[in-house]
C-alpha cells in the first residue's frame, strides 16, 4: 500500500509535470499559429503588391513598344544624323571660306588704301614739282624772249 502511495504521487507529480509542460507546449503552439498568421498575411500583401507592380509594369512595357513601333525607325534615324552632320561640315566649311574671303578683302583693301594714299602724296609731290618747274620754265622762256627782244 505504501509503495502504490508512493506510486501515485510520483506518478501525480508526474502528471502535473506533464499539464504545465503541455500547456506551455499549447501556448507555443498557439503563438507559432498566430506568427504563422501573421507571415500568412504579410506574404499574401507582399504578393498582391507585387502582382499589382507586374500589372503596372506589364502595361508600361506595352505602352513603352507601342510608342517605339510608331517612332523613328533606327535606320532612318540614323541616316538623318549622317545627313545632319554632312550639311553641318559643309556649312562650317563655307563660312570658314567666307571668312577666310572677307579677310583677304580686307587686306587687299587696306593694301590698296595704303597705296592710294601714297600715289595722292607722290601725285601732290609731283604737281608741285611741275609747277615749280613750268614757273622756272615759263620763266627761262619769258627771259629768252626779252633777250632775244632787246637784241632785235
Amino acid at each position: 500500500l505504501t509503495v502504490l502511495r508512493v506510486d501515485q504521487r510520483s506518478l501525480s507529480r508526474h502528471y502535473t509535470l506533464l499539464q504545465t509542460s503541455e500547456a506551455g507546449l499549447r501556448k507555443e503552439v498557439s503563438s507559432l499559429k498566430q506568427s504563422l498568421n501573421d507571415i500568412q498575411i504579410s506574404v499574401t500583401q507582399q504578393l498582391t503588391y507585387l502582382q499589382r507592380y507586374k500589372d503596372a509594369a506589364s502595361y508600361k512595357i506595352s505602352s513603352l513598344q507601342n510608342q517605339l513601333s510608331e517612332s523613328v525607325p533606327i535606320k532612318e534615324l540614323e541616316e538623318a544624323r549622317r545627313q545632319f552632320v554632312e550639311v553641318s561640315s559643309r556649312h562650317h566649311a563655307l563660312i570658314t571660306q567666307q571668312t577666310t574671303a572677307q579677310c583677304e578683302v580686307d587686306t587687299r583693301v587696306e593694301e590698296l588704301s595704303l597705296a592710294l594714299a601714297e600715289s595722292r602724296a607722290g601725285e601732290d609731290e609731283l604737281r608741285m614739282k611741275l609747277a615749280n618747274s613750268i614757273d622756272s620754265q615759263v620763266q627761262s622762256q619769258l627771259e629768252t624772249h626779252i633777250n632775244n627782244l632787246e637784241k632785235s
